[in-house]
């Protein structure tokens, strides 16, 4: 696994230059602005504001707030494991060298992948990009902080939602002796030492999990006979049941992948509502805004898919905490699923597109399709009826 860490701002990319150089090389709508103070700690910072009435008034500066939000945001659609550090840096990078990338790999193959987080996220226009730029180290590094915060705030909402939705969800079937079986009386029953939850987090390489495997997993012989012979450790890095729509086909590996019940209703337990997840129609009757609205998210993206297969996992598993070791074997799981968006391969890129537009599809379906939305004048909705209601109900008032 890469390092998650931030390298010292010396060693990875020059704040102090990015302070000292002419932005003759970004965007023109920077030039003109100076940066917005960011204070936190005992000495609070204010900046003037012209009010209405052409008085200026005091006004406390922007707080780290919104970096908090966007950390949330970045750890649910794009990066739940990466360093903001080293996403943040990367952008910087580019700034400070005429905005193309960089000839020496500083971030362990993910530099474009981390650039474009920020161009899609902030926008390299954006004020907040330009505070970030402009920013000391040690503002720097609360800004890092600030999203790093959002990052684990999100992973503990997800986690959270997910958990409530794989509790009401699996179910628990039979034995492969044809006895009723029962839901664990605690997550440290389920993983492999459960058979329902057993059969989800098997490789798909195994085929179909037997009495027999079961008892191997449960006593911690966790291999399996790979497609070279070799007997493989079960990982986190092979493809397991739960990703599959449908039994997995060895003859086409692609059939259903990323596309499992499980995941979808999951995702929607994240993005959408956590009572979306139990809606099996494809339809949200949520009244509030979804996360995916509030942050003004209409399209699927590889990081949130990676996101929810590593929520599903943790939810079915033993795990009762993000230990050190269960924390490692989750981010695998995350980077595997990540890598499939990254592979370079030709027909796998042709089955990525189908896939995310797929997944389109099941989340965002009215955006896909153009159908109208509510608030947009909708015949089914409650302003056109009271209007109507109205309209046909009139008095009409007696001239004098």
């Amino acid at each position: 696994m890469p390092p998650r860490t931030l390298q010292p701002l010396s060693q990875t990319s020059s704040l102090e230059h990015a302070l000292n150089r002419t932005l003759s090389s970004s965007p023109s709508s920077m030039r003109s602005e100076s940066p917005t103070p960011i204070g936190k700690g005992r000495k609070r910072v204010y900046i003037e504001e012209l009010t209405a009435s052409g008085k200026l008034k005091k006004k406390k500066a922007n707080n780290l707030s919104a970096y908090s939000a966007l950390g949330r945001h970045i750890g649910r659609a794009y990066a739940s494991w990466d360093s903001p550090g080293m996403i943040l840096m990367a952008a910087i990078d580019r700034a400070v060298n005429e905005w193309q990338p960089p000839t020496e790999d500083k971030y362990n193959g993910r530099e474009e992948r981390y650039f474009n987080i920020v161009k899609d996220t902030l926008g390299l226009e954006s004020r907040m990009f330009y505070d970030i730029l402009n920013a000391d180290n040690e503002t720097f590094q609360r800004i890092v902080e600030s999203i790093r915060e959002g990052q684990r705030g999100a992973r503990t909402a997800a986690t959270s939602s997910v958990m409530d939705f794989i509790n009401g969800a699996v179910k628990w079937g039979t034995s492969p002796n044809g006895e009723a079986l029962k839901p664990p009386a605690n997550k440290s029953e389920q993983g492999f030492y459960h058979p329902t939850t057993a059969a989800l987090l098997a490789p798909v390489e195994m085929g179909p999990v037997t009495e027999s495997m079961l008892a191997a997993l449960k006593h911690g012989m966790m291999t399996f006979e790979g497609e070279d012979g070799d007997e493989k450790p079960i990982d986190g890095t092979e493809f397991m049941n739960f990703y599959y729509l449908s039994p997995f086909d060895p003859v086409e590996p692609f059939e259903g992948l990323l596309k499992g019940p499980l995941l979808v209703q999951a995702y929607k337990a994240i993005f959408v509502a956590p009572l979306a997840a139990s809606d099996y129609g494809g339809y949200c009757r949520s009244t509030s805004k979804g996360t995916a609205a509030k942050c003004n998210m209409f399209h699927v993206t590889p990081g949130s898919i990676a996101n929810t297969v590593s929520q599903v996992y943790y939810a079915l598993q033993t795990f009762s905490s993000y230990a050190h070791n269960m924390h490692r074997e989750i981010e695998e799981v995350y980077d595997s699923i990540y890598a499939i968006f990254e592979s370079d391969d030709e027909d796998v890129q042709e089955y990525i597109k189908e896939l995310l537009q797929w997944w389109d599809n099941q989340i965002f379906p009215q955006r896909c399709h153009g159908l109208p939305k509510v608030s947009e004048g909708s015949k089914s909705s409650s302003l056109t009826r009271l209007s109507k209601h109205f309209k046909e109900n009139v008095v009409p008032v007696a001239r004098k």
